[in-house]
């Protein structure tokens, strides 16, 4: 009867930690700003900002001042900042797809058609900006996924996605559809020694097997997972990004980093890191 008794609430238990874990892995990483829009019009027409116009324009709309001084000096400048205001600060329907039996990414939708939606625009980008979602879970370990951009002209960035595959050129724009994101860089690097590392990244790291336990201390480049990719990129020019110094390197390790910049924000709570 003891013995009955234990497997029932063994069972018992096993039930409700596994429902647990699945209400968690399916809460959304979604984070729509605690904020009312704003009309920023009169604000764009301004020749220069000041930096309660920064702190208030990336409250506003996710974008970080070298973004903002970039776009400036566009046409189309106050339409493109209205419209990332408007995408930063919406509502949005979220689905998981299943990428393994352990792990599934989260996509915006269309909550009318349920297909694929594209959330945002993604501010302009150069080679050797990082890309990184936290839509990514395992098992609920929300470890997230990261990308290194390596063709800004033809829209491509490298990233090693999943096992059984190798690193890969993928297509920049697939982003967009990821309900978190966020744009990073070196600080106080000229976009030229941006461009060395990606296209080293882009010569040397192509084509390596996916290992989630691939080691950082790797004599000669045997394998890597997204984050150790981007570890290996940068730290082959001398810039360590494990903000832990651990063993293993993880995306949110790597947002961490002193040595990066955010540049663009979506569905990030700006408070937090991850």
């Amino acid at each position: 009867m003891k013995s009955k008794s234990f497997i029932f609430l063994f069972f018992i238990t096993i039930c409700i930690s596994y429902s647990i874990i699945l209400v968690y892995l399916y809460m959304t990483p979604h984070y729509t700003p605690k904020v009312h829009p704003i009309n920023l019009s009169s604000m764009l027409e301004k020749q220069s900002f000041t930096s309660f116009d920064y702190e208030l324009l990336f409250k506003q709309t996710g974008l970080t001042q070298p973004i903002i001084d970039e776009l400036h000096s566009d046409p189309e400048f106050k339409t493109q900042v209205l419209a990332f205001q408007q995408d930063y600060l919406k509502e949005v329907t979220i689905k998981n797809v299943y990428l393994a039996p352990t792990t599934f990414c989260q996509f915006v939708i269309d909550p009318s058609t349920k297909q694929n939606k594209k959330a945002f625009t993604l501010a302009p980008y150069h080679n050797g900006y990082l890309l990184f979602t936290n839509a990514t879970q395992t098992l609920g370990w929300r470890h997230g996924h990261v990308g290194l951009v390596v063709d800004e002209i033809r829209g491509l960035t490298l990233e090693a996605l999943r096992p059984g595959t190798v690193s890969c050129l993928q297509n920049i724009h697939k982003w967009e559809y990821y309900p978190t994101f966020k744009m990073m860089r070196l600080k106080n690097v000229s976009m030229d020694d941006l461009n060395y590392i990606s296209q080293y990244a882009l010569a040397q790291l192509s084509g390596l097997p996916y290992n989630i336990l691939g080691a950082k201390n790797q004599s000669t480049l045997q394998d890597t997972h997204c984050s150790l990719l981007i570890w290996q990129a940068f730290y082959h020019f001398g810039y360590d990004l494990d903000s832990n110094g651990g063993f293993f390197v993880t995306p949110k390790d790597l947002t961490c980093s002193p040595l990066l910049e955010l540049l663009q924000t979506y569905g990030f709570n700006p408070n937090k890191d991850w």
